[in-house]
This record gives structure tokens, sequence and C-alpha cells, in this order.
């Protein structure tokens, strides 16, 4: 399963965004987290996936090096979320 994370960094650099996205329309996906795993699903192509909680936290990992190597931070930046907002219908 692939997941895209897209990072967005503010000129004063204090806080990174990190967005999850589905690979194929770029659209933020929605999260569900279990006691043993992850699910990703996107709202145009339906469920993703599901991850156990070790490969989510693996890769995870590998985007904070990712980040911190990129921006030069030097360390590894904590990474806090913040589920996508439902979308509105009119």
């Amino acid at each position: 399963m692939e997941i895209v994370f897209s990072v967005k960094v503010p000129a004063e650099g204090t806080t990174v965004q990190v967005l999850l996205l589905c690979p194929e329309c770029r659209e933020e996906l929605q999260m569900a987290k279990g006691r043993a795993t992850v699910r990703f699903r996107c709202e145009k192509h339906g469920e993703l996936g599901t991850l156990s909680v070790e490969e989510f936290t693996e890769g995870l990992k590998q985007a904070q090096k990712t980040i911190a190597d990129r921006y030069g931070f030097g360390k590894l930046v904590r990474i806090n979320f913040i589920p996508a907002e439902p979308q509105r219908v009119n």
C-alpha cells in the first residue's frame, strides 16, 4: 500500500504540517486507528488498505527522518495528526 506524505513548512519553521494523501488523486486520506491497525480511506477511491501499527510507525519514522534531513532541522520532527475535515455538502 502506498501513501503520499505532503509536507508544508512555514517561513518561520516552527510547525511542520504533514498531510497523508491518496497516491492517485492527491486528496487527503481519512484515517481510522484501531488497537493493532490503521485503516486508510479515500473519498474518491474508497478503502485503500490497512497497515499494522508497527508498519505505520515505521513509515512515520522514515517520513520524520526525511523531513528533518530535507529541511535541515538536525533532529526528527514531531508529528501531530489532525483528522481530515469531513467533506461539506451544499
